[in-house]
């Protein structure tokens, strides 16, 4: 009988081991997998929104609210849960480094969203660069290509993801492709023949983007053209269409979702620009800082569509 007693707590003592050296790499490991998280395209996902401006909107009666959880003592609020590469710059999510020269785009408020909801840490991989097409530069392997910066978004994102434990400490554990977000078109739209390919293209990046980095159902987030909103020409109507056309391949149901931006055209910013932006310059610093292609550089608009886009991702999250 005792040898049977002592038999049985060698067991319990073995079984208690195991679960303790788990647990322990566990903890080591840092619990849950980093969310890594994928934004694609051209210069609108690069970002073109002067901080100059932002720095005014942030002070502005009209948009004060709207900017409060980007300050802090009058600093810019800097994260330590969610990171980004872009290029050679790495780090904390920020603003200043992660965008064109002087400006900012929409992975500032994504970053914020995606960092707030998740518990986990979050890296942003912006792989982006302006006046690239989908029909040439992008080109998916499934529709011949692949094209230059298509092979360079999976390098650099492949590279990123190698030197995640230098952009911090941690980045230092295991990760999971969680979404990938696509910011682009203007390109595609002035070539009709690009733009009645952009269905078929767009379809074959979703699913080479996931036969590459073997993420069979990775979510998807489409950012439709909001420019000019509902003064848009022909060309962007029907280009917008294209973008949506692509929910229906039946694959994509429930994985892939359209982001409809025109919801967040900052009319205000598109009464000045149509009166004449040289003529009222002193109004137009207010509102704008480029053109309607560029979303008018509005801060306001851009982070409006980055939240969007973090929505949208976790809702497709949650229904995974």
């Amino acid at each position: 009988q005792l040898n049977i007693i002592f038999s049985k707590y060698e067991v319990i003592v073995k079984i208690l081991i195991i679960i303790f050296y788990l647990l322990l790499n566990l903890f080591a490991a840092g619990g849950e997998k980093i969310k890594v998280f994928i934004l694609a395209g051209q210069s609108n996902m690069v970002g073109k929104a002067k901080i100059s401006l932002l720095e005014h909107q942030c002070n502005d009666m009209r948009t004060k609210k709207r900017f409060a959880h980007f300050t802090n003592g009058g600093k810019w609020v800097q994260r330590d849960d969610v990171y980004i590469a872009f290029r050679k710059n790495k780090g904390k999510l920020s603003i200043g480094n992660f965008a064109a020269k002087g400006c900012i785009g929409p992975e500032y408020d994504l970053g914020h969203a995606l960092g707030d909801y998740y518990k986990e840490e979050v890296l942003l991989i912006k792989v982006a660069w302006g006046g690239r097409s989908l029909v040439k530069d992008f080109r998916p392997p499934s529709s011949g290509g692949p094209g230059k910066n298509y092979k360079m978004m999976i390098q650099e994102v492949q590279e990123s993801l190698m030197d995640r434990k230098n952009i911090s400490t941690k980045l230092n554990k295991e990760y999971e492709i969680s979404g990938f977000f696509w910011f682009h078109g203007w390109n595609d739209m002035i070539d009709q023949k690009a733009t009645s390919e952009y269905t078929k293209n767009l379809t074959n990046l979703i699913i080479d983007i996931r036969n590459d980095f073997k993420t069979p159902l990775l979510p998807v987030v489409i950012v439709g053209m909001g420019v000019n909103a509902n003064d848009a020409d022909s060309k962007i109507l029907n280009f917008r269409e294209q973008q949506k056309a692509v929910l229906k391949n039946k694959e994509f149901i429930g994985n892939v979702l359209y982001l409809d931006t025109v919801k967040y055209w900052d009319l205000e910013a598109h009464k000045v620009f149509k009166k004449g932006w040289r003529e009222h310059f002193k109004e137009w610093q207010k509102v704008g800082s480029d053109y309607a292609y560029h979303y008018y550089g509005s801060p306001l608009i851009l982070s409006d569509i980055g939240r969007g886009m973090a929505e949208l991702m976790i809702k497709l999250g949650k229904s995974k």
